[in-house]
């Protein structure tokens, strides 16, 4: 695997941090929206939730009867100026979201803190079961080029069938038992039509899980364990030539 390091011009489409939590039955939802965020996120959105029920009958071949109905916002939205940055207030949880043009994690990772300590503080939760880690890379291909020359790992054709490759999709999941950490690490082909620009989508997700619900009692420490693994997969997904190109 190469050294890990800091890349000027990484490949970032998204990076999220996302925090999974059970709240209390008396928490006031609205409370999320009277935050005072200051002059960062001035645009604040309603998340709203929808309720369908579909009834259907034996032997028909459709539906006699669908409603669907608004429920009460399940948070809310606070977005930058810029609306690169997105920090999400809601019922089940917390996310954060940083579009491109990404900067770093010494950038990211005290925002996040600094938000989920006003989220902790207001909403109260009683579990955190669940911290993610994600970030979604765009590592374009000109067409008819090599994949192996851009990925460590890129999918193969059995021998014997046609070696034009169309498109594809791979999930691969692991875990690391001496950190509890586990990742998610899809690859898949995404082509632009208009105008033609084919490229790879490297999707890492890295997440460590509770059934005690006690993640928020160590969050730091979870976050610093969480970018590691996502780095390791980063780093080890890309060729070298490749990582040479976003310096």
């Amino acid at each position: 695997m190469e050294r890990v390091r800091h890349l000027r011009n990484a490949p970032i489409l998204e990076a999220l941090v996302d925090f999974r939590v059970t709240l209390p039955k008396d928490v006031n939802i609205e409370a999320f929206r009277t935050l005072a965020l200051g002059d960062r996120y001035p645009t604040v959105e309603a998340l709203h939730r929808f309720q369908t029920s579909i009834t259907w009958q034996p032997g028909a071949n459709k539906p006699v009867d669908a409603k669907t109905a608004e429920l009460r916002p399940g948070g809310y939205a606070f977005r930058s100026s810029d609306r690169l940055n997105v920090a999400q207030f809601r019922i089940d949880g917390f996310t954060y979201n940083r579009l491109r043009p990404y900067t770093s994690w010494d950038e990211l990772q005290p925002e996040v803190l600094r938000l989920w300590g006003l989220y902790q503080h207001t909403a109260r939760p009683e579990t955190c079961s669940r911290i993610a880690v994600r970030y979604i890379n765009k590592i374009d291909v000109p067409q008819g080029a090599e994949l192996s020359d851009y990925l460590t790992a890129p999918p193969a054709v059995p021998k014997g069938l046609p070696d034009i490759l169309t498109g594809f999709l791979t999930r691969v999941l692991i875990h690391d038992n001496k950190s509890g950490v586990s990742a998610s690490v899809t690859q898949a082909s995404q082509v632009q039509l208009d105008p033609p620009s084919p490229a790879v989508i490297l999707d890492i997700e890295a997440y460590r899980q509770s059934d005690a619900g006690a993640l928020h009692q160590q969050v730091e420490p979870a976050l610093a364990d969480l970018h590691d693994m996502k780095n390791r997969i980063f780093f080890g997904s890309v060729t070298k030539d490749q990582l040479k190109r976003y310096e």
